[in-house]
Parts: structure tokens; C-alpha cells; sequence
């Protein structure tokens, strides 16, 4: 049943942060954008921006700022628009080069993408976010070596980056190696305690072990952080199966496929059969 049923390990490419509202004075802007640009709690990043936006919305900070909240709107134009007119007023500015490579490549612009953050890194090679996003690229063509070495490039310059231990996880992952994945990914919740695609992969990996139990305790960090993470039902509905707990499975087979919605894919299609036999036995 194991091999039949494996889980993806869940990659991603985001920033995020910590730390509680913030409020400045006129001439604070620049080290508000830096604690903005490094956080990874985005009400964080979206009180500071909102701020920076507001207070010098023609500046190279309020071009940033407005560019990462039309990012966060869903509106990609918008913010590649308002990073290039940043790094029009200022060809230096590394961070504008980043984060507009970073929306090229989640607009499918990878070499552009790619342009952008190797120019951010010539501009400033202790740029850690620039680091990570270049690891993303390497390892979604398969560059897994060289990704691992961007991610640790940008976990020496941040050691608390969480997403950046996460995607060094990921490339452990996908090089077949569990041990130093399992460990990123533990690092990385421990950094990030609500990272739910964290503890996702590491049920994952305790599942491929044959370690129930502890599959079983990760996926539930999984639903505690994201309850709507279809995949972690999914999970825990196939190892509560495997491990006799008919009950636990069911309900989760029927939150996966509640959740899962009207998209069939072989996923929803063995959860409906295995719920369809799991009722069939359970009465």
C-alpha cells in the first residue's frame, strides 16, 4: 500500500515573517523597509508596506512597498510595474531586483526571472532572499546540488530564514535524501511554528519510514496549522488506514474529498473507493 500511495513532497516559494503592528516617524522609512524586507509574517510585511506606501508613496521604499501589496492582491503587472519603477529611480536597489524576479518567476518569466536575481546577488551578495529564489529555480530544473548550495548560502547569511530551510528540505527531498531533509523541515517549523507544508513533509517522511505514529502526529500539525490543506487529510486518511484505525481514516477520507471539491484526479478517485470500502467494513 506504501508504494501505491505516496505523498509529493509540497515545495514553495514565498515570504513571510514575525513580529507584532508597527508604527514610524517621518525619517525611519529605510530601516522600516529593511524590517519589512526580512520579515516573513506577512501582517507584518502589510502594516509596514501600507505604512512606507502612505508616508513616501513616490520614493524608491513607496514604489517597493506599493509593488509587494499589489503582489499580495494578486495583481502581478501592477507590482512588476512598481518594482521597475524603484529600480528606474534607483539602478542599485538589489531588494527591487529581487522581489521582481521573484513575481517573474511565478509568472512562468524564468529567465528573466532568473537575470533578476543574479543581478540582485551582483548588487549585493548578502542578499539572503536573493539566495533562496535562486535555489527555487535550480531545483525545479532539477539542479538539486546547486540548489542546496543557494539555500545554505541564504541560511549563513539569515540562520533564522525559515523558508529557506524549508526549500533546502525540499531539495534534500528530491535528491533522495531523507535524513538532512527531515532535518531542514524540523528546522524550519521550529522557526516557523504555523508552516503547515513543513510538517506535511515530514509526516510524509515518517510515513515512507514506516513510522505511523509519528506520520500520524505530523500530519495533525499539518490540519492545526491549515485546516484546509487537502493533501494532510488525505494523509492521515491513508495512514490511520494502514495503521487499523478505520474511524480516523474515514473522516478524513470524507474531509479530503469535501475539500477536493469537484476536481477528480486519481487522488480523489482512490480516497472515494477507499472510503467506499473502509464503510463497507466498518458496520
Amino acid at each position: 500500500m506504501r508504494g501505491k500511495r505516496a505523498f509529493v513532497i509540497l515545495s514553495l516559494c514565498v515570504w513571510f515573517g514575525s513580529i507584532s503592528t508597527v508604527s514610524f516617524a517621518a525619517g525611519a522609512v529605510e530601516p522600516s523597509f529593511r524590517q519589512a524586507f526580512a520579515s516573513e509574517d506577512p501582517a507584518e510585511k502589510t502594516d509596514l508596506f501600507q505604512k512606507i506606501a502612505a508616508q513616501e508613496p513616490k520614493s524608491i521604499y513607496g514604489h517597493f512597498a506599493k509593488a509587494w501589496l499589489a503582489e499580495n492582491r494578486n495583481e502581478p503587472k501592477t507590482a512588476i510595474g512598481e518594482y521597475t519603477a524603484a529600480i528606474k529611480l534607483k539602478p542599485t536597489f538589489a531588494e527591487a531586483y529581487c522581489a521582481r524576479g521573484i513575481v517573474l518567476f511565478n509568472q512562468g518569466h524564468v529567465q528573466e526571472a532568473g537575470d533578476d536575481l543574479l543581478r540582485a546577488i551582483d548588487l549585493n551578495p548578502r542578499l539572503a532572499e536573493a539566495h533562496d529564489a535562486v535555489g527555487v529555480i535550480l531545483d525545479q530544473q532539477n539542479r538539486f546540488e546547486e540548489a542546496v548550495r543557494e539555500y545554505q548560502k541564504a541560511i549563513a547569511l539569515r540562520p533564522r530564514f525559515a523558508m529557506a530551510h524549508y526549500n533546502l528540505g525540499v531539495a534534500y527531498a528530491h535528491e533522495g535524501q531523507e535524513d538532512p531533509a527531515l532535518e531542514a523541515f524540523e528546522k524550519a517549523v521550529s522557526l516557523k511554528p504555523d508552516l503547515a507544508i513543513g510538517y506535511f513533509n515530514i509526516g510524509k517522511i515518517y510515513y515512507n519510514r514506516g513510522e505511523l505514529d509519528k506520520s500520524i502526529a505530523a500530519f495533525s500539525k499539518t490540519i492545526e496549522a491549515n485546516p484546509k490543506l487537502a493533501a494532510a487529510h488525505y494523509g492521515l486518511a491513508v495512514v490511520n488506514e494502514e495503521a487499523g484505525r478505520k474511524a480516523e481514516a474515514i473522516k478524513h477520507y470524507r474531509e479530503y474529498l469535501k475539500l477536493a471539491g469537484d476536481h477528480p484526479s486519481p487522488e480523489t478517485e482512490q480516497a472515494a473507493q477507499r472510503l467506499k470500502a473502509l464503510l463497507g467494513t466498518f458496520f
